[in-house]
């Protein structure tokens, strides 16, 4: 009973019956702009998964190579409220089953980090961001993200766009001028849509004149 009640918090049913039964498991939330699975348990594989709004099909699920009872459905970005997720079977009584979901816009946490604090005038810095979904904590990938770097004195020094990777990841460099502005700078990525918290991060990093230290070792024997 303790999980039947589970199931019904976190995912919504559908089943439909037959020779045999087909239950169609879907999330009951799902996030605009991510990929979601949904389980289709059935004798027969159905001619087509969707997702409907008002009727309209805005996206089809991609059956999974690996288990064919899951299906990636890809939700559009500008999709939002309720919609129908809805196996399709054919045939003469053109049979389908359907289950009711919320479509809510998906939020980030985006972390952006550098390989050291401290950079030498003509040097590179190098910086990661990791783009993750806050609710399944999973890489965020195919997602713009726009990187700048400030002056010391608040002038912008660059600006570029990268898209993340399939582990949710863009890397940007920081050409440092021979003759720079010393002190210390702030670099800072965003998403290029990002409107809410978590969606944007900023490090400091400072450009000075340094000499690494020197040590001598004497040995004896």
């Amino acid at each position: 009973m303790v999980v039947g009640t589970l199931w019904s918090l976190f995912f919504a049913i559908a089943a439909v019956g037959g020779i045999g039964t087909d239950v169609v498991i879907a999330p009951k939330e799902l996030a605009a702009g991510r990929s979601h699975w949904i389980f289709v348990s059935s004798a027969q594989a159905p001619l087509a998964v969707e997702l409907l709004f008002e009727e309209a099909q805005v996206a089809i699920a991609t059956a999974s190579t690996g288990s064919p009872s899951m299906y990636e459905l890809a939700v559009p970005s500008t999709a939002s409220g309720i919609h129908i997720v809805r196996a399709v079977w054919g045939g003469a009584n053109n049979a389908s089953s359907s289950t009711q979901v919320q479509v809510t816009p998906a939020a980030s946490l985006l972390i952006l980090e550098h390989d050291k604090p401290l950079y030498k005038p003509g040097s590179t810095a190098q910086f990661r961001v990791l783009l993750v979904s806050t609710d399944f904590i999973v890489p965020v990938r195919d997602q713009a993200v726009q990187f700048w770097v400030r002056s010391p004195k608040g002038h912008k020094l660059m600006q570029e766009e990268r898209m993340t990777d399939m582990w949710g990841v863009a890397r940007f460099e920081f050409p440092i001028a021979e003759e720079p502005v010393l002190g210390e700078h702030v670099a800072q990525a965003s998403l290029a849509n990002g409107t809410t918290a978590g969606e944007s991060h900023q490090v400091n990093f400072r450009v000075e004149e340094y000499n690494l230290p020197r040590f001598v070792v004497t040995l004896s024997s």
